[in-house]
């Protein structure tokens, strides 16, 4: 990989430009953080999400290059893995859609093929914990009667449920489903269970595929509404410091009261056809330490420089 690839480095409470640095360098990190803490306690994540990988036999629509897409997001986990995270986070339509009409080409033997190629390259290049949220393109709505329309991505995600919480490190992990519901801003069942989760008084992150806040929202939509009631609800649990979401393929972070919210770009860019809005394929690396703050750094890993050819 190039060594003059832009990263944009921030640190908890810092919005503005940090500085600049290789793809591949170590995340930006508080000052502080080795006096204070010994590295075990310091937490590593690397968030992907929008990886859009098509079935393995899929030929991309504006490419003669076949199965680029399956080279490129294979180099995205090896730099990834070079930070060597403690577990990778997966910010959902990590398949490239599924939620198509029959008529789109979006077949049975075609929705399970990409679920099965997603987990496939997980199974080869992550040997950590991960954990990932659904996505509106992964929710089968063409499946046979009596099938749930997240059944496929609960079960190629290996997700305990469509909603749930994992801890590391010190750190609360809630994986939330926002789409395919009712109710604002989340089903009842699942907001009283978020309630109740969010009593636990320890740094907790907010997962999300789309925002519940976002700047770059305002160029494209996407954002989940309701956010008044995600900000008082925020309001009354500073422990929650971190909202983490995809969905719109753009980069942006920021912070209201004791929350930031960082939406991470796509894996896959603009589906796999170049940069989107300006905003090439992108992953984020993070830090997180036990007092509830954090530095990242976003990973332009395929930009104009990059081996891969880039589509027009």
């Amino acid at each position: 990989m190039p060594t003059t690839r832009r990263t944009f480095i921030s640190a908890a409470g810092l919005t503005g430009f940090a500085g600049m640095l290789p793809a591949a360098a170590a995340v930006s990190q508080d000052p502080r953080g080795p006096a204070r803490y010994k590295p075990s306690d310091i937490l590593r994540i690397s968030f992907l999400t929008d990886s859009h990988l098509p079935n393995g036999n899929d030929i991309p629509r504006l490419s003669n290059d076949q199965f680029h897409h399956q080279e490129r997001i294979r180099a995205a986990f090896d730099l990834a893995n070079q930070f060597k995270p403690d577990a990778f986070v997966f910010g959902g339509d990590n398949v490239f859609a599924v939620d198509q009409s029959v008529d789109g080409g979006h077949l049975e033997a075609n929705a399970r093929a990409q679920f099965a190629n997603w987990k496939a390259l997980v199974k080869e290049k992550v040997r950590v914990p991960h954990h990932s949220v659904i996505g509106n393109h992964d929710l089968w709505l063409v499946h046979p009667e009596g099938l749930d329309q997240k059944s496929l991505a609960i079960e190629g995600y290996e997700m305990p449920s469509r909603y749930y919480s994992w801890k590391m490190k010190g750190w609360k992990f809630l994986m939330l489903d926002v789409f395919g519901i009712t109710g604002s801003p989340l089903d009842k069942e699942q907001w009283d269970w978020l309630v109740a989760e969010l009593k636990e008084e320890m740094p907790t992150c907010i997962v999300t595929h789309a925002p519940i806040l976002s700047v770059t929202g305002q160029l494209c939509g996407g954002t989940l509404g309701a956010s008044n009631e995600w900000r008082e609800l925020f309001y009354t649990c500073p422990h929650v410091t971190l909202a983490l979401s995809g969905h719109n393929h753009l980069v942006d972070l920021c912070k209201i009261d004791k929350v930031t919210y960082i939406c991470g770009g796509a894996v896959s860019g603009g589906w796999w056809e170049g940069a989107y809005f300006h905003f090439p394929p992108v992953f984020t690396n993070f830090v997180l330490y036990p007092d509830g703050t954090f530095a990242h750094n976003f990973v332009e890993y395929d930009g104009p420089s990059s081996k891969f050819k880039q589509m027009k």
